[in-house]
């Protein structure tokens, strides 16, 4: 959640150039505090597409396994032709930046 301000203003500021951004909370407790989720989401103005995964927490496990993602927040990256690739551990909101503008040719 710290770094969410960053990743809303990567969306506003590179979203004509090709980046498309959405997030999805796999945490099953946040669905019991949709409202609180929604808040904060309009309060950030993360204008982008925004899910809560409702399942079972097995199910979340196994979701969480098959797309080789530890735990969250998790920042996944694809590339133009949808390909996964891996991301960094940043260092900074620059070095996040300076990483998606490279896969964004720019």
């Amino acid at each position: 959640m710290r770094k969410f301000p960053h990743t809303v203003q990567l969306h506003r500021q590179l979203a004509a150039d090709g980046l498309v951004m959405m997030s999805l909370n796999v945490d099953p407790g946040e669905w019991k505090q949709k409202e609180k989720v929604l808040k904060f989401l309009t309060d950030q103005k993360a204008d982008f597409p925004n899910y809560i995964f409702q399942d079972a927490p097995e199910n979340v496990g196994n979701w969480l396994e098959k797309h080789e993602v530890a735990g969250t927040p998790q920042f996944v990256a694809f590339d133009r032709t949808g390909r996964r690739v891996p991301v960094p551990d940043f260092a900074s909101e620059a070095d996040e930046t300076a990483f998606i503008k490279k896969l964004l040719g720019k």
